[in-house]
């Protein structure tokens, strides 16, 4: 094959793969939280709040207790679905979503994992059950 067949022939080829789409898989969030098992690595009464921090970097939320405590909100998730050029048309995400709560002395005094299922298709957003 000559150069100038080559060239047209990877010049046509490009607008196909432009045009096209493809799968894409990969996580968001906290890194690492959404395959961890959290109640093996964080210890209710012995954990603080600088260890969690240290581990899974800054929460997606912090709310504050009445009595002076503070959780910590981390939500990590796994995602696959489509990809065209112009973006995700449509994706599935898997959510993990781990509440810490710490008392004054920023000690854990429980934690709550919450799990869904979210189908994302132009932007519109629905959770599965």
């Amino acid at each position: 094959m000559n150069i100038r067949k080559a060239a047209l022939v990877t010049l046509s080829l490009v607008p196909l793969t432009l045009s096209g789409c493809f799968g894409v898989n990969g996580t968001e969030g906290a890194p690492g939280l959404y395959r961890m098992n959290v109640k093996q690595e964080f210890t209710v009464g012995k954990t603080t709040e600088t260890q969690v921090r240290d581990e899974l970097g800054k929460p997606s939320k912090i709310e504050t207790e009445k009595d002076g405590g503070k959780t910590l909100v981390y939500d990590s998730y796994k995602f696959s679905g489509l990809w065209v050029v112009v973006g995700d048309p449509a994706r599935k995400e898997k959510h993990k979503v781990v509440r810490f709560t710490f008392d004054r002395d920023k000690v854990l005094r429980s934690l709550r994992i919450q799990r869904y299922t979210q189908n994302v298709i132009f932007g519109k957003v629905t959770k599965e059950k």
